[in-house]
């Protein structure tokens, strides 16, 4: 939509291109009366701009600005006890206020407080504007006063959801007694002030509260008291590692450090350590693939860092490697609604694999647990007593970081895939590939209902089926995982391009 309309002062004439032709640079204002600069394009110092106007700035000139923001996300993040890479990768944000037609820094003192760590995160941000910040005029007439926060490397940044004047923390003082109710509260659940003031219209929570704890009882106590006098707050053993973040960070409901051995399958030398961690869930709002932020990997590392030994000179957190595991398999019932029953088996599916996502207090199983084809037979028939199963077979998706051919060097990392029904496979189970790796279920299972009409152009004499229709001599073998099964984007990623990949190594053609 347009906010200002160009009027030129005369009309081309058709026969000057020197006078019809022109260049006109429109900039964020619409009353800007000189441009002090000769340059043909403006010159953008910085990778992204956002411009703020702020109307009606009151007498303090304080402003409270509460960013939403899409934490960016990240595998795995590295904290060394060098400096100087610390430096390398922390975000650069400059703050402007706009005065007498020019772009002018806002001083130290002007940043009161600032907990998006350069808006590396969600929280707020609280400025004092100089007396100096000339508004600019908005297309409406009304003067604004206008900020320009600028930022280099933007890979460093998430998206901004939300942008919020008037903004104010809130911490919870009477919470639910021990082990009731939830650490968590979802957006909207915060509606107002008790006792009501005059001059705040309204209140309002958008987003999901964070470090919150629940009460503990007297056994709670008792294992923290007994946690805290034997790592004595340093960190030695794997599970000193674990009880030290879990006990500083609410937001983590998982931990697990690896052993010198898994360490090294991850390729870390010696004097590096790798945990894994995984968010706190909230009740009936688990994501599919819990992840923890990136800053919060940062401040996890920083912490460990001040905890651990001499000999540990880097720690390595990450987030787990999510496994899909994708269950095919033909259904036949002789009566009964196939749609409920359909709906009903994928469910059972989705439980059996991944239990924790309907129960925020099961723990996540990382680098454990396992899945078998009878797991899943048994999964299916508790659906429906008369549901019979033909085809069943799993397979399981994982990424190899240490490619095994030299074509496929250059694709760190890429998908592989286990299938129980290829031949020779020889384990009905499926558990984690990696240490650091947690199952899931795919997306899509191929669960497909059996048309016993489709006769003997489907099926194979002494493969497929018997000469009697009978479900106790019926059989119809499984199919291999290939191209023409496999989805783009959901179970078959090529990452690197075909070039990279090997047959047989890399992806499998059935």
């Amino acid at each position: 939509e347009a906010h200002a309309v160009l009027a030129v002062a005369r009309a081309p004439t058709g026969r000057d291109p020197a006078r019809d032709e022109g260049v006109y640079r429109f900039g964020p204002f619409a009353n800007v009366s000189e441009i002090v600069d000769t340059q043909f394009l403006p010159d953008f110092a910085q990778d992204g701009y956002l411009w703020l106007g702020v109307r009606n700035l009151n007498p303090s000139r304080v402003v409270s600005l509460f960013f939403h923001i899409e934490a960016r996300a990240n595998d795995a993040v590295l904290t060394t006890s060098d400096e100087a890479d610390a430096e390398r990768t922390a975000p650069t944000l400059s703050l402007r206020y706009f005065s007498d037609q020019a772009w002018k820094d806002l001083p130290a003192a002007g940043v009161i407080r600032d907990t998006t760590e350069q808006l590396s995160r969600p929280g707020l941000m609280t400025l004092a504007i100089p007396v100096d910040a000339r508004g600019a005029p908005a297309p409406s007439t009304e003067e604004l006063t206008w900020l320009q926060l600028a930022v280099t490397q933007p890979e460093l940044y998430g998206r901004i959801f939300d942008l919020q004047c008037g903004a104010a923390t809130a911490t919870r003082v009477g919470g639910p007694p021990a082990n009731a109710g939830s650490p968590i509260l979802p957006p909207n659940a915060i509606i107002g002030l008790t006792p009501k003031q005059p001059n705040v219209i309204l209140v309002g929570q958008t987003f999901t509260t964070e470090n919150g704890r629940l009460a503990e009882d007297e056994r709670q106590f008792q294992i923290r008291v007994s946690e805290r006098l034997r790592h004595k707050q340093r960190a030695i053993l794997p599970r000193d590692y674990e009880s030290l973040i879990l006990e500083k960070f609410p937001n983590i409901g998982d931990a697990r450090c690896l052993t010198r051995k898994e360490a090294n399958l991850y390729g870390a030398p010696r004097g590096q350590v790798v945990i894994v961690v995984a968010p706190l869930r909230a009740p009936g709002a688990a994501s599919l693939e819990p992840r923890v932020p990136e800053y919060m990997l940062r401040d996890i590392g920083d912490y460990l860092l001040q905890k651990c030994p001499a000999s540990v000179d880097a720690i390595v957190v990450r987030n787990p490697d999510y496994e899909p595991l994708r269950v095919s398999a033909w259904l036949d019932c002789e009566a009964g609604d196939r749609t409920a029953i359909m709906r009903q088996a994928r469910d059972a599916i989705d439980r059996l694999i991944a239990p924790w996502r309907d129960d925020p207090n099961a723990p996540l199983p990382i680098g454990s647990g396992s899945v078998g084809l009878a797991d899943v037979l048994g999964a299916l028939t508790s659906v429906d007593r008369k549901l019979e199963v033909h085809g069943l077979s799993l397979v399981h998706f994982y990424r190899d970081a240490k490619p095994l051919t030299p074509r496929a060097v250059a694709a760190s990392p890429f998908r592989r895939l286990r299938d129980t029904a290829r031949p020779g496979f020889g384990n009905n189970q499926s558990t984690p590939w990696w240490p650091w790796s947690v199952l899931i279920p795919a997306a899509d299972p191929q669960l497909q209902w059996l048309d016993r009409g489709d006769g003997i152009g489907e099926l194979g004499v002494e493969v497929d089926f018997a000469l009697a229709w009978n479900s106790q001599t019926f059989y119809k073998s499984p199919v291999q995982a290939g191209i023409g099964n496999l989805k783009i984007d959901a179970d078959f990623l090529v990452e690197a391009g075909v070039g990279n990949l090997a047959i047989e190594d890399d992806f499998c053609v059935s």
